[in-house]
């Protein structure tokens, strides 16, 4: 339940118990009570409206702690809730989206495409040499190099690209409404950005990415593959490199 819905809760059970005063006080009081009571003579009108001022007082007493703890339970769940959601879309080491969010987000850029002709790009990249890394330092140093790959990923990205772990040492980055060429701009940035960073532990270490523009007709499947063939081409060249699909 929202904050404005329990507020709109306690502000209708108030609204309430004063209508209901004001009932008793002015239409049903005296027919009710003077039928039962022999020469029942009713309350000036003033003392009438003095009795119903002092139940609303009381009730707005009696809701004022319910209206406080209720709004920090909510508040408190909203927060849970917030916390369950960031968990189920992130992976736990790099903070990235993970596989799940990003199918998600792809789908939806695919719709946007399909319904209204916009495009949108690609980047799928991947540490070089990453297994030989993880051999020479550890685990560890390798957990530790992909923290940092994503936290130089995520501040060179805009802030309209969504960044995720596709896996292992993966990463993919979409690109709404941008087409190959920025896409590879912007991959080039980050290349260059990697290439020249001086890593903890390993040192230096590049990444080769593969860039795909989304095409009418194209699938999720369609759509990874050609971005995934293009970074296959970035490595097979000698690594360190951007493709883009032609």
């Amino acid at each position: 339940m929202s904050k404005s819905r329990f507020y709109s809760y306690i502000f209708i059970i108030f609204l309430t118990v004063v209508c209901l005063s004001v009932v008793w006080e002015f239409w049903l009081e005296i027919p009710v009570l003077g039928y039962f009571i022999e020469d029942y003579k009713p309350e000036p009108l003033a003392e009438r409206w003095e009795y119903i001022a002092t139940i609303s007082f009381f009730a707005l007493l009696a809701l004022i702690y319910p209206s406080i703890m209720g709004g920090k339970l909510i508040a408190k769940q909203h927060e849970y809730f917030q916390e369950i959601k960031r968990s189920s879309e992130r992976d736990h080491l790099t903070g990235c989206y993970n596989r799940r969010k990003i199918h998600e987000e792809m789908v939806r850029e695919i719709n946007r495409g399909k319904r209204y002709g916009h495009t949108f790009s690609t980047i799928l990249l991947d540490v070089d040499s990453f297994k030989q890394a993880n051999d020479e330092f550890g685990h560890t140093a390798g957990d530790r190099l992909l923290e940092e790959i994503s936290n130089l990923i995520r501040d060179g990205v805009r802030i309209s690209d969504i960044v995720g772990r596709w896996g292992g040492d993966e990463f993919i980055i979409l690109c709404p409404e941008t087409n190959k060429d920025g896409a590879y701009f912007l991959a080039e940035k980050l290349r260059h950005t990697i290439d020249s960073h001086k890593f903890d532990i390993i040192g230096h270490r590049s990444i080769s990415l593969g860039v795909a523009e989304y095409a009418a007709g194209d699938d999720i499947e369609s759509f990874i593959i050609k971005a995934d063939k293009a970074l296959y081409s970035a490595k097979r060249g000698g690594k360190n490199q951007v493709v883009r699909v032609a």
